[in-house]
């Protein structure tokens, strides 16, 4: 229950609303709807905008049709409110993530791209993006929250990618930061939606995208700045162009003396 707020202050008032509380059955109704929008987010995951009704989620939470619609009104209001919950659990995780500045940014940029990955290898959560695709082309406020959830994500993204080397332009910053959307978008679209996936070769194609961010991050001369040569030892000051080449090979008459010498 919200607290009216006086229009000019008034201490009697005042002191009205701060010994304000909420009643147990305040508390109770609002236990319950959270409870209701988590069975509709599983149900919404599962089956999508085509299994999703307000009878089928009064059925699975528990409570009757007309409870429901006391609740939420319209089935709309429900499904609306359903997406918004879905989308901002995954938004508020790496949000987490992005603001844990006990861990260094080159981590956080590795945990919230690892986030993203596994969400994009998950086959409930991709049916759920499609789906999600697929209503916003009819629908302007799913259009609206798309677009607010990828704008949110990548300004997250590029701020992560900024701090990680600070030499960056923030245009640059942000350039990588689409670039690393637009890979993990399309492992998802092709692992799910073309052609069956390189079977069993995920975790090479995750490491060569990885490898490309990196490149893109810190340019072709030093792979990591001192404060990230603690995470990767090793790796200071080397040219991460050439750091996992083959040697050179080597010229006829080069081996034509190792040969002589073995």
């Amino acid at each position: 229950m919200k607290r009216q707020v006086p229009s000019s202050y008034n201490p009697a008032q005042a002191a009205k609303l701060l010994n304000q509380r909420e009643t147990a059955r305040d508390r109770l109704r609002e236990k319950r709807i959270k409870e209701i929008v988590e069975v509709a987010v599983e149900l919404f995951a599962r089956e999508g905008a085509a299994g999703f009704s307000m009878r089928r989620v009064a059925s699975l939470a528990g409570v009757t049709l007309s409870t429901l619609q006391h609740y939420f009104g319209k089935g709309e209001n429900l499904f609306k409110i359903t997406i918004n919950s879905f989308t901002a659990g995954y938004i508020e995780k790496l949000r987490s993530i992005d603001h844990d500045v006990s861990l260094p940014a080159r981590q956080r940029l590795d945990m919230v791209t690892d986030e993203v990955i596994a969400w994009a290898m998950d086959p409930v959560v991709t049916a759920c993006y499609f789906e999600l695709f697929a209503l916003a082309s009819r629908d302007k406020e799913v259009a609206k929250l798309i677009e607010e959830i990828y704008v949110t994500y990548h300004a997250l993204l590029t701020d992560l990618i900024a701090q990680v080397n600070p030499m960056l332009t923030r245009d640059r910053a942000a350039m990588i930061a689409l670039m690393i959307g637009a890979h993990i978008d399309g492992v998802m679209i092709f692992r799910f939606r073309a052609t069956p996936a390189m079977p069993g070769t995920d975790n090479k194609v995750i490491a060569a995208m990885k490898e490309v961010w990196l490149r893109e991050i810190f340019g072709p001369a030093t792979l990591t700045d001192g404060r990230d040569d603690r995470e990767h030892p090793g790796m200071a000051g080397r040219n991460f162009a050439t750091a996992h080449q083959s040697p050179a090979p080597l010229n006829p008459q080069a081996r034509r003396k190792r040969r002589s010498t073995t």
